[in-house]
């Protein structure tokens, strides 16, 4: 098998516990993913290298933008939407795909009920 990644000198040697075969197939499959990390943190480099120079402040997303590789709104993630939606379905998944009517509520909760 041919390795995308490179290992210094006796790395796999010397920590043979740590880079099993199957740790070693695993980064196999993540190395792809590399090439598109070092890309994203080039530009945020860049971003904030230009952001200094300029003398700017850090400015933060308008509400309804969405947020940069996924399709969630800024105000969603912020007031925690994508959360609660994820959960449900995850919930959901387990029980079947029934939805539950009841639901717990936590002793934070019940104190702010009263």
């Amino acid at each position: 098998m041919t390795s995308k990644l490179d290992y210094r000198n006796s790395v796999l040697k010397t920590y043979s516990d740590v880079y099993t075969p199957a740790a070693l197939a695993a980064l196999e499959v993540l190395a792809p993913f590399n090439r598109d990390r070092r890309e994203l943190m080039a530009r945020r480099i860049a971003r904030r290298l230009a952001r200094q120079n300029g003398r700017r402040r850090i400015a933060f997303l308008d509400s309804q933008a969405l947020i940069p590789r996924t399709h969630i709104r800024v105000q969603d993630a912020r007031g925690g939407k994508q959360q609660a939606v994820g959960a449900r379905q995850a919930t959901q998944k387990q029980q079947g795909g029934k939805q539950s009517g009841t639901t717990k509520q936590t002793s934070k909760q019940k104190a702010g009920a009263r």
